[in-house]
């Protein structure tokens, strides 16, 4: 009889290797078939999605507090964050679910393997230490398998997260530097608008503008919401690139510069003044790195903003919360308007810079931004009255188009548009809009 077990080993031996390396295969395949490798994928970058759309709802309900409020929208904003919570957390636990399935599936298959050896080894004839082998073998392979599972699962869910990471950073960048760029020798702010157009899809927003604005000189841009005046204001430091025409900065193309070179010769302060995390002072000092504390405050009182920082108790180390939500409107306008005149940039564009202050207010920033603007050319997209009656120039847009050029006085005798504008302010509007 042991003559006869050891006639069948060489066949045994052959089989049963043949399963043993067969069962680690059918181990992992069981995690990784294609069928839950692309479900597992799939709701791994469905749960990317809904985790970037839950950040949004948070970061808009928590930015807009004024809104939410005036107009009762507690409840909606509140639904709207359950329905994506509710999604996230289906899609999560449709994650989890797989994972879950690993280890079992991995136990069925290796008992089922185990089962089939140990029936084919008694009917072969193995010896108890042959099996005991055997069996030791497929044992110490058994955790390595399953991590192997667990593995496969997290790198389904790390290729998803990697898919959606790709698609922002591998976001096409439309304005790319020249290779050889150029700059003049003397940067002194004069911009020139050579036949420019430009548009949005099909909507054609500039058509064929063409004018030069001097240094010295503070230029007022009129008009009806949508004419034009912000995507003319935006050509300037190239957050767009003109479709049609060229914007020149000293007679160089502003597609010739690097950004960064071009964008080093302006300062911008936008409608809505955004203030970042730290103190007051290293917010003004962002437009001039390296600006000395003397520097800071005198542009703090250039923009009328000294006044109020001097009463805080920490002064011009207050710490600026987030998004600057622990000062006024007004107060934030001021410390960007600062932020911008301590550049001493040779071209200032301001988005009508004084909306948000008072009267008192208003008229010590236009102060400011006259005594400024001598040797710099200065751009003031404009919707009340007082950004302008000082202004050098008025240009009054009307569907894309320059249809008015000349000071405030001028305009209010011979262009129709300005004129309706002004009417309209002077009955009791708010804006020349």
């Amino acid at each position: 009889m042991r003559v006869k077990r050891r006639a069948l080993w060489p066949w045994l031996a052959t089989d049963l290797r043949s399963l043993v390396s067969s069962t680690p295969r059918a181990s992992t395949a069981s995690c990784r078939s294609p069928r839950r490798s692309k479900k597992l994928k799939k709701r791994s970058k469905l749960l990317q999605d809904e985790t970037g759309m839950l950040s949004a709802v948070v970061s808009e309900t928590l930015q807009s507090p004024l809104e939410v409020r005036a107009y009762n929208l507690q409840e909606k904003r509140k639904n709207v964050f359950m329905k994506h919570l509710d999604t996230l957390v289906f899609h999560t636990l449709k994650i989890v679910k797989y994972r879950l399935m690993i280890t079992p599936t991995i136990d069925i298959v290796a008992s089922l393997g185990f089962a089939l050896t140990l029936w084919l080894g008694a009917n072969a004839g193995m010896t108890f230490s042959e099996f005991f082998a055997l069996g030791v073998a497929l044992f110490v392979s058994y955790e390595p398998i399953k991590r192997l599972g667990v593995v496969h699962s997290l790198i389904q869910q790390a290729e998803a997260a990697l898919k959606r990471s790709e698609d922002i950073l591998g976001a096409e960048n439309d304005l790319l530097d020249p290779e050889h760029p150029k700059r003049p020798d003397v940067v002194r702010g004069v911009v020139e608008f050579q036949g420019v157009g430009f548009r949005y899809d099909e909507e054609e927003v500039l058509k064929e503008v063409s004018l030069t604005l001097n240094p010295g000189e503070m230029v007022a841009l009129v008009g009806p919401s949508g004419a034009g005046k912000t995507t003319m204001a935006n050509l300037i430091p190239r957050f767009y690139d003109a479709t049609a025409g060229a914007v020149l900065v000293d007679g160089v193309d502003v597609r010739e510069w690097t950004k960064h070179d071009l964008r080093d010769q302006m300062a911008v302060v936008p409608q809505s003044p955004v203030l970042f995390q730290g103190t007051i002072a290293e917010n003004i000092e962002l437009g001039r790195q390296g600006a000395t504390q003397e520097e800071i405050e005198e542009a703090a009182k250039a923009a009328h903003a000294h006044e109020f920082i001097a009463k805080l108790d920490d002064g011009y180390e207050t710490i600026v919360g987030e998004r600057g939500t622990n000062f006024s409107g007004g107060q934030r306008q001021r410390v960007v308007l600062a932020r911008a005149l301590i550049k001493k940039a040779p071209v200032l564009i301001l988005d009508e810079a004084t909306s948000a202050l008072d009267s008192e207010s208003e008229a010590c920033v236009q102060a400011a931004i006259e005594d400024t603007k001598e040797g710099r050319t200065t751009i003031v997209i404009a919707h009340r009255l007082t950004s302008i009656v000082n202004a050098d120039r008025v240009l009054v847009f009307k569907d894309g188009r320059i249809v008015g050029d000349g000071r405030h006085d001028e305009l209010l005798q011979n262009n129709a548009l300005y004129q309706s504008l002004y009417a309209k302010y002077a009955g009791g509007g708010t804006e020349i809009n």
